[in-house]
C-alpha cells in the first residue's frame, strides 16, 4: 500500500474544482491510503480560509478531511531541522516528517517555496533523499485528470469556479481562450520547470 500525505492547499484547490475524488481514483488510491494533517480541519473552519474561499469550497475540503487518517505533528528532531530552514511551514514540514517510517508513499504538495527549500538548502540533503520521485504536484494531478477523464471535463470544472490559483486559471483559457493542446503544453512546461528546479523531486506520473 502506498500512503498519500496531502498538504492543505492540495485539498483546497481540488475541492474547489470538485475534483477530489476524481483525482485520487485517477491515482489508483483509496480513501484509506490518505494522510492529511490533524489540524487541518480547523485551519479549513478558519476565518483566513473563509475569507479566500467559497463556501461551497469550505465545505467539501472539509468533508474531505472528516475522511482521511490524521497525523499529529511530531517533535523530533528531524521537525526541528526543517523548521529552521526558511521557506519550510510548519505543516509542510510535519508531512514530511511523517514519511519517514513509510517505505511506500507520496507526498502530494501545492506548496512551492517548500519543493525548493528542499533543493536549495544542504542540511536537510539525507531528508531531501527520501522524497526524491516520491513528490506530486498540483499540475501533475490535473495532467493525470485529464487523460482520464478529457480536457473538457477538466476545464469546465477549473473556469467555473472563483476560488482558483489564477496560474492555473490562465492555463486553462480564463483570460485568453485554450484548446488542448495550449493547456497541455502549459501543465507540462510548468511540470518539467519544477522537476528541473526541484532536481527530480517529481514523481513521473506519465
Amino acid at each position: 500500500m502506498t500512503l498519500c500525505f496531502v498538504d492543505n492547499n492540495i485539498i483546497l484547490q481540488l475541492a474547489a474544482y470538485n475534483l477530489f475524488e476524481d483525482a485520487i481514483n485517477s491515482l489508483n488510491i483509496t480513501w484509506t491510503d490518505l494522510r492529511v494533517l490533524n489540524t487541518a480541519i480547523h485551519v479549513f473552519r478558519g476565518k483566513n480560509i473563509k475569507r479566500r474561499y467559497s463556501s461551497e469550497t469550505v465545505k467539501r475540503a472539509i468533508s474531505i478531511v472528516e475522511r482521511c487518517q490524521t497525523i499529529l505533528r511530531q517533535p523530533t528532531a528531524e521537525l526541528e531541522l526543517l523548521l529552521k530552514v526558511n521557506g519550510m511551514d510548519e505543516g509542510e514540514s510535519a508531512l514530511i516528517v511523517a514519511t519517514a517510517t513509510e517505505s511506500m508513499f507520496w507526498l502530494i504538495t501545492g506548496d512551492k517555496r517548500c519543493l525548493e527549500a528542499l533543493t536549495n538548502e544542504s542540511s536537510i540533503a539525507t531528508i531531501r533523499q527520501r522524497l526524491v520521485g516520491r513528490t506530486i504536484c498540483l499540475e501533475q494531478i490535473l495532467l493525470k485528470l485529464i487523460s482520464v477523464h478529457g480536457c473538457d471535463y477538466v476545464q469546465k470544472r477549473v473556469l467555473v469556479t472563483p476560488d482558483c490559483e489564477k496560474a492555473i486559471k490562465i492555463s486553462f483559457g480564463w483570460s485568453t481562450p485554450a484548446d488542448e493542446a495550449s493547456i497541455l503544453e502549459a501543465l507540462n512546461n510548468y511540470i518539467n520547470d519544477l522537476q528541473r528546479k526541484s532536481q527530480g523531486l517529481l514523481f513521473n506520473l506519465t
